[in-house]
């Protein structure tokens, strides 16, 4: 999903997108239990907005991330032929209908293909 199909909620900050790209660097927290480190560290959220935030975050990770060239359908063809595997938006190898353990889509899935 692209981030501009994504609305933004209005507690969103940049900065926030920012913290939650270094708490999952870090390794401390599975994602889906970063509320309560948003809510500890932005104390000024509800807890509603606080799963806005990671909900946004996570809607539009793979769009704020993408570090490898967009692929042709023809190379995913020829990656998935060969070897059974394709780029996700990050570079790694997946199955055409999965996500990396970044987190990141397949090409196919993030085409809505898979």
């Amino acid at each position: 999903m692209a981030t501009a199909e994504v609305e933004r909620p209005e507690a969103v900050e940049d900065e926030m997108l920012e913290y939650l790209d270094d708490l999952r660097d870090s390794g401390v927290t599975n994602m889906y239990g970063a509320a309560s480190y948003i809510m500890d560290t932005y104390d000024y959220l509800s807890q509603s907005e606080s799963y806005a935030v990671l909900k946004y975050w996570m809607e539009t990770f793979n769009a704020r991330h993408m570090k490898v060239a967009e692929p042709t359908v023809e190379q995913i063809q020829k990656e998935l032929f060969e070897t059974g595997l394709c780029q996700a938006t990050d570079g790694c190898m997946v199955e055409a209908d999965g996500i990396c353990p970044h987190g990141c889509n397949s090409w196919p899935k993030e085409w809505g293909m898979a």
